[in-house]
């Protein structure tokens, strides 16, 4: 499969922000409401700077379709998001997903907080891997992974 991975960069701010304004991709998020472009600014940068976070985008046969983030919670544990906004149902998350495993310290936990609506989300998961964690959370499954 032509599916690829490379870490963001400047340039790419604000394709990102105009992929995370689409309803699609903010009603299946934690605020559910698209943020403004200073907001979106301030924490691109912040997330291209910091240690604790990897913002991967993912293409297809050499186009930009998709982000893979991972937040660090700690040293070896990481909450991953992710969403392909175009081309989807053609293998390209899982690929990518595998893809991203090579970023990430051996070992890592990795662990997606979905919301309990996003049924897509939760099959991906459960196909990839990931056992579901039981919490009192009535809004989010926890599902966690070991690389």
């Amino acid at each position: 499969m032509s599916v690829k991975l490379r870490k963001a960069s400047l340039l790419d701010e604000d394709l990102i922000f105009y992929w995370r304004n689409l309803p699609e991709i903010y009603n299946l998020g934690k605020e559910k409401r698209p943020v403004e472009k200073n907001e979106h600014h301030l924490w691109y940068q912040s997330i291209l700077q910091s240690a604790n976070h990897l913002l991967l985008i993912i293409t297809f046969f050499d186009i930009d379709c998709g982000v893979i983030r991972y937040n660090r919670i700690k040293s070896q544990e990481w909450e991953i998001s992710i969403y392909i906004v175009e081309k989807r149902s053609k293998g390209i998350g899982k690929e990518a997903l595998n893809l991203s495993y090579s970023f990430l310290p051996k070992g890592a936990t990795i662990i997606a907080n979905v919301l309990r609506n996003n049924a897509e989300s939760i099959k991906f998961f459960h196909k990839n891997e990931f056992s579901e964690i039981k919490t009192d959370d009535s809004e989010l499954i926890k599902m966690i992974r070991k690389t």
